[in-house]
């Protein structure tokens, strides 16, 4: 497999796992009662909360130093209250 397609592959896999965590994302919110989640669009919150968990993922893999304890630490430090 060539470079370009290499970065083809990355570049789909990436967006197939953001559209797992959005669709996880928009099934969780649209379950909850909790009096802190906004009326806001939920699909475009479910968004932003997928981009962020991928963001910290994509984090802790490219950085060695990071441990699975500062992921789980900086994720929850991040999560909205009614998460």
């Amino acid at each position: 497999m060539g470079s370009a397609s290499r970065v083809r592959s990355q570049r789909r896999h990436s967006f197939e796992c953001l559209l797992c965590f959005h669709d996880y994302a928009a099934a969780f919110i649209a379950g909850r009662a909790h009096p802190d989640l906004s009326d806001a669009n939920h699909d475009v919150i479910a968004q932003f909360v997928a981009h962020g968990f991928a963001g910290a993922i994509k984090a802790w893999l490219s950085d060695s130093s990071v441990t699975k304890a500062d992921l789980i630490d900086a994720s929850v430090a991040c999560a909205p209250v009614w998460w």
